[in-house]
């Protein structure tokens, strides 16, 4: 009999399998990126289809069984998507999804990042901004992404955004002023990936 094991997850992608079951990619607080199947969830019957949806938080059940990962169960907690009024905000919640789940590769842990992930999208999803503002929080957003993932090498112009994790409206200032040295860190970076 295998154990069930429960995380906070952030629903990335949802790929239909068959006319029932669905392939969920999630980024999950114990166990890093996680591909899991939830059987039967596209029937109209289900529980669990809209805990599920793409650019969601919610609580999982997983099962690792002899194929893989199973999802037995998920609750929802907020949808990043339907919970953002402006559609930049949106746009950019959800390229900051989609990078996540290109640099994140494996199951391994890393509690610091989802922590920090779900504090910003939650900060992204719920603030009125303006456009710029919603840049500059992007950079820092990514920024960090990349530096707690090892992509970012220590230098002298981006040392104030990688001594702390607090956005704070100075911070958003030095990036303002500092966005056109800022930026071809964070290209570099994503480019060291092999994105």
């Amino acid at each position: 009999m295998y154990s069930k094991l429960s995380t906070q997850a952030i629903v990335l992608k949802a790929d239909d399998v068959g006319e029932r079951d669905v392939l969920i990619s999630l980024f999950t607080r114990e166990f890093g990126f996680v591909f899991a199947k939830a059987t039967g969830v596209r029937t109209m019957s289900s529980r669990l289809r809209f805990s599920l949806q793409s650019m969601s938080l919610c609580f999982v059940s997983l099962v690792h069984g002899k194929t893989g990962w199973i999802l037995t169960n998920a609750t929802f907690f907020k949808s990043y998507y339907f919970d953002t009024e402006e559609f930049n905000q949106k746009q950019i919640v959800n390229k900051i999804l989609i990078l996540v789940g290109r640099l994140y590769i494996g199951e391994e842990a890393h509690p610091d990042l989802f922590d920090f992930i779900e504090e910003k999208l939650e900060l992204l999803s719920s603030k009125k901004m303006t456009v710029e503002e919603m840049k500059h929080l992007e950079i820092f957003i990514v920024f960090k992404i990349l530096e707690k993932l090892g992509y970012i090498e220590n230098h002298i112009t981006i040392k104030p955004l990688a001594q702390t994790e607090d956005y704070t409206e100075s911070l958003r200032q030095y990036i303002q002023e500092n966005q056109k040295q800022i930026t071809p860190f964070i290209n570099a970076a994503i480019r060291t990936s092999g994105l």
